[in-house]
């Protein structure tokens, strides 16, 4: 009974989430041959027509390929930086004390605003891009690193202590369990964030991959390859954010959160 009733639950939602795409894609269409016409939209069907040519093509697969390979970079150095800092800060209060007020700041500062200052310095490289990834993605890993840490129970830290446990098996079964959950939720932002400063310093700033593509698709009107490139983005962050969380609920299978999602599933 409890199976077929999942059952119907996962193909009532597969059919609405088939009827509202499908939605999407009439809306577009009616738009694109009604006022959209003017202003030179495409119709669903020429935007996949190319979007197969250019699947065929080197030249796109170099650039979401770019694209990936450089946000991984802008979150690699992100994440070497972000999680110790963060867990140093979280441990040691004068630590916190002391950088709370500047990382307030500096997190509200928008990346995409020192981009003339980072091309000043770097020009239009994959370094450039990397260091504009990191400013915008380091905050939300570094604040839930730092929250990480006091959300460590002091009833288990003296249960550790009593136990003579030795550092190992604190950071295993003590510090580990209480920081994942915060570290692998920032780490979900970052990732994220990752992927839109890279295509931002490559659509501003000139670095290659989708978002040149798409700046280039833009100087010469060209409304078709503008489509596929955005929906090329699109689909990538669908996609990125799909895998993060697939790959926390199976890390984090013994939470009480997951646990409790997997059951009204």
């Amino acid at each position: 009974m409890a199976t077929s009733a999942s059952r119907r639950k996962l193909a009532a939602s597969a059919l609405g989430r088939t009827a509202a795409l499908l939605a999407a894609l009439l809306s577009w269409h009616l738009f694109a041959i009604g006022p959209g016409k003017a202003a030179g939209i495409p119709t669903p069907v020429d935007t996949f027509a190319n979007w197969g040519v250019k699947l065929g093509t080197p030249d796109y697969w170099a650039a979401l390929g770019n694209t990936l390979w450089t946000s991984l970079l802008g979150l690699i150095v992100t994440s070497v930086i972000a999680i110790p800092l963060g867990l140093i800060i979280g441990a040691v209060r004068v630590f916190d004390r002391s950088t709370r007020l500047l990382i307030d700041f500096f997190r509200f500062v928008p990346a995409i605003a020192l981009l003339p200052l980072i091309l000043l310095l770097f020009g239009s490289t994959r370094p450039m891009a990397i260091v504009l990834i990191v400013i915008g993605a380091i905050w939300p890993l570094l604040v839930q690193a730092t929250y990480s840490v006091k959300e460590i129970s002091p009833l288990m830290r003296s249960v550790s202590k009593a136990f003579h446990l030795t550092t190992a098996d604190r950071m295993r079964y003590v510090y580990a369990p209480a920081t994942m959950p915060f570290i692998l939720t920032g780490f979900r932002i970052a990732a994220t964030i990752s992927l839109l400063m890279a295509i931002s310093a490559e659509f501003l700033g000139g670095a290659d991959g989708l978002g040149r593509r798409l700046f280039q698709a833009l100087q010469i009107n060209d409304p078709v390859s503008i489509f596929v490139y955005a929906l090329t983005t699109a689909l990538l962050g669908v996609a990125l954010s799909s895998a993060l969380l697939f790959i926390q609920n199976k890390v984090l299978f013994w939470h009480p959160s997951v646990r409790a999602a997997g059951g009204r599933k």
